[in-house]
């Protein structure tokens, strides 16, 4: 594939349809750096995918163009693009190795010939997600503090930081309101949970033997089933359809739990962690039979829990130690967001069909005890940093977007594509 020279005619590059240099043509007619209007920019690339690059470029008029409409180096550098955007689709390796390195530059594959012309091709990945600073909550988060989504226009919120503090986010109004405060105050361990109808459940922490059922039509708290023993830090909470909440005790151990909603109780039959949890400690459930787990304290452990086998499983370690603020949430299309908490800014993203961590966007301040978040549909999560502060974020996740440079001669491409499946589009179309 290297060096090879790919010539056309006139009359057979005139018969052929290029789709990339459709959409060079439109961006000389605007202002170099230009963003143009998404549905211009579709790329419906999905049968190109199945040849090799190569074959699919000789068939496109983006190769045979003549210099009387334009330079070759503007159609060098553009199936420069091209190529760059067939290694992202076809090129599994190099795909991974720019998902795994944001914000650094790769080369793909072997060089390749247009026109005489051999353009330099680089590919970076963008960081995935944009955060938005909201207003502030009302008081500082630490911990203990929890999220849960009622599935609609509210976000319900401990406050944690040993106090008894709870209210509720409208999505809609972008406001908070206080509630009735839970009947003690809220320390390392508490955590929220949201199993549909009128009611949420909680645990205290603070290596306190305690559990509260909240009723959202009265208002009101009542101290329910006692858990089997004391919960402290790393303690978490989820529900996993069937009226059952799944349960982790934290405090540096390996207790495992499930709670009956309809029967106000407890049960220890299911298997204990791998190793013992404790700050940081977190659980998130994406549906059918599984479940996944941060086992925090400091370490990078992350496992996958099969309900019907009954059974934990390793999965490749987080990129680096959690910590107090830990969290996950599960936003869907075979992802699970996390945020590293241990004082960072770290975010990542969980591949689940590949096993493989992503980073996000990193955290707009560091996020330490009480960080949470909560996912509320149509790829927007919400965020507590904790930490002591009073911070409150809105993440937009999107598909991944990369910036791809090709050089022909003088003439240079800036291009930024967002990949969705087999689906691209171009975002910007840059011409230097």
């Amino acid at each position: 594939m290297s060096g090879r020279d790919i010539r056309t005619g006139r009359e057979a590059g005139r018969a052929r349809a290029s789709l990339l240099r459709c959409v060079g043509d439109h961006a000389l007619a605007a202002e170099a750096g230009g963003t143009l209007p998404a549905s211009l920019w579709t790329l419906a690339i999905g049968a190109l995918v199945m040849a090799p690059f190569l074959s699919y470029l000789s068939t496109s008029l983006l190769a045979g163009t003549d210099a009387g409409e334009t330079t070759l180096e503007r159609y060098a550098a553009e199936a420069g693009v091209e190529y760059g955007i067939w290694n992202l689709l076809n090129d599994s390796a190099f795909r991974l190795q720019v998902d795994t390195d944001p914000g650094t530059a790769y080369a793909p594959g072997p060089a390749v010939s247009v026109n005489g012309l051999t353009p330099t091709v680089s590919v970076e990945a963008i960081p995935i997600g944009t955060w938005t600073v909201l207003p502030d909550v009302p008081a500082t988060i630490g911990a203990g503090a929890a999220l849960a989504h009622d599935f609609g226009d509210y976000i319900y919120a401990l406050r944690g930081n040993g106090t008894t503090t709870f209210g509720r986010y409208s999505i809609s109004a972008g406001s908070w309101t206080g509630l009735a405060g839970t009947p003690a105050a809220i320390a390392a361990g508490g955590a929220l949970s949201y199993p549909g109808g009128d009611y949420l459940y909680a645990f205290r922490g603070g290596s306190e033997r305690v559990f509260y059922r909240y009723t959202i039509s009265s208002n009101s708290w009542a101290e329910v089933a006692r858990p089997p023993a004391q919960v402290g830090a790393g303690a978490a909470l989820v529900f996993i359809g069937s009226n059952e909440i799944r349960a982790l005790r934290g405090n540096g151990t390996r207790a495992h739990w499930f709670y009956e909603t309809d029967r106000d109780r407890w049960a220890t039959g299911v298997r204990n962690t791998p190793a013992t949890v404790d700050d940081g400690g977190a659980l998130v459930f994406t549906g059918g039979d599984d479940y996944y787990q941060f086992r925090g304290r400091t370490t990078p452990e992350f496992n996958r829990y099969s309900i019907t086998a009954n059974q934990w499983y390793a999965l490749a370690d987080a990129p680096a130690g959690v910590d107090g603020g830990g969290a996950l949430a599960y936003p869907g299309n075979g992802l699970i967001l996390a945020f590293r908490g241990n004082n960072s800014t770290d975010v990542w993203l969980y591949r689940i069909v590949d096993g493989v961590w992503v980073p996000a966007a990193s955290a707009p301040a560091t996020v330490g005890w009480g960080g949470a978040l909560a996912y509320v549909g149509g790829d927007i999560a919400y965020a507590f940093r904790g930490n002591g502060q009073v911070d409150f974020w809105r993440l937009e996740l999107n598909p991944p977007r990369f910036d791809i440079s090709s050089q022909a001669g003088d003439f240079t491409l800036n291009v930024r594509v967002e990949i969705d499946g087999t689906d691209v589009t171009v975002l910007v179309w840059d011409i230097n």
